[in-house]
């Protein structure tokens, strides 16, 4: 092929590249469940792995860790029923192994930081139904304490969905949730994850055409260029 046919190859299909639409990002709902199958007495932490359709391969993780004030508590997975379902704390003086004030539940998101994510976004579920159980979710990044959190979001009973507004990965390391009155469970987590196409974009793929276009042009040059010499 002429080098000015190759050049004009390459302009071609980089034009016809950079026409085509930039890949977009796949939403993705992924959804962590504290609830058991049945009522289980964990240690003072516990991992959970979510589940998603379509599934994020690997699966994301979230530590949960329990704190009785500043101490480590042990968690308590409950499942009898009737909205008393969720993760709670051993700790709770009314023997229902729930979170009360003063101790709270703090959820590791450290995980969630690494590539391919681009973003997410938390709605919060609870597990109780009990009036006035009140519930409030705090975010820092200070482990194994509520002092100098930042108060996100507060609920009121009755398995409420609540959207935590704000940016949240990226700006805290971890969510704390705790009882402002009653006690109450964590029942869910639910997001959306942006995962970004592998697929390249269309003008790195025009500005490579166009690149390659041109090596072959320049090689052929050198190329004659040597000939003549010898």
């Amino acid at each position: 092929m002429k080098p000015k046919h190759l050049i004009a190859t390459a302009v071609l299909v980089a034009g016809s590249l950079l026409g085509l639409k930039p890949a977009q990002a796949t939403p993705v709902t992924v959804v962590w469940d504290f609830t058991p199958a049945t009522s289980t007495l964990f240690g003072t932490t516990n991992t959970y792995t979510s589940t998603s359709s379509p599934a994020l391969s690997p699966a994301e993780s979230i530590l949960a860790s329990g704190f009785a004030g500043t101490t480590p508590e042990d968690l308590y997975g409950k499942n009898t029923g009737a909205g008393e379902q969720g993760l709670g704390l051993n700790n709770d003086p009314s023997g229902d192994h729930e979170v009360t004030p003063g101790s709270f539940i703090q959820l590791n998101l450290s995980q969630l930081s690494a590539p391919p994510l681009l973003s997410l976004s938390l709605s919060l579920q609870t597990g109780s139904t009990t009036s006035p159980d009140e519930w409030a979710v705090y975010g820092t990044n200070t482990p194994g304490t509520l002092a100098g959190a930042t108060l996100i979001d507060t609920g009121v009973n009755d398995n409420l969905i609540s959207s935590l507004p704000g940016s949240i990965l990226g700006t805290y390391t971890y969510l704390d949730f705790t009882a402002l009155s009653g006690n109450v469970l964590l029942a869910e987590i639910d997001d959306t994850f942006n995962v970004p196409s592998s697929v390249p974009e269309p003008a790195g793929l025009a500005i490579f055409a166009a690149g390659l276009g041109g090596l072959f042009f320049f090689r052929r040059r050198i190329r004659k260029g040597f000939d003549a010499a010898v």
